[in-house]
């Protein structure tokens, strides 16, 4: 990386090479840029559903339309209503949290399928 400097009174432009010092301290954090890539990123529902795919979004589907058993409570009506009717998916929203334990995604998987789904157009 270098810096270029031009003297206001001369005119005169010089060109400087940071120290490895200086890149480092202006070398972001990794786990900072990507956690507030994760507090921006978000997609549309239909970019989401192509994103995860048919059979992950069946899995979605079938958790929305459990009745309660014995051992299992039926979704609530709060979860069927951000399954069907969110309009855009916020990666660290808790309906994404919930996909993700759902469909046993890593972290890193998801973010990838909102990778994915960024590029998705119709």
């Amino acid at each position: 990386m270098q810096e270029i400097i031009t003297n206001a009174v001369t005119g005169v432009v010089t060109v400087r090479d940071f120290t490895p010092e200086e890149i480092a301290a202006h070398t972001p954090d990794p786990a900072i840029t990507l956690a507030a890539w994760r507090d921006t990123a978000h997609c549309s529902r239909m970019q989401g559903i192509l994103a995860i795919g048919e059979a992950h979004w069946a899995t979605v589907l079938e958790y929305r339309d459990q009745v309660a058993t014995e051992t299992q409570p039926a979704t609530t009506w709060a979860e069927v209503i951000v399954i069907d009717d969110a309009r855009d998916w916020y990666r660290n929203s808790e309906t994404i949290a919930l996909f993700g334990w759902l469909l046993n995604l890593t972290d890193t998987e998801i973010d990838a399928l909102f990778v994915a789904a960024a590029s998705i157009t119709a």
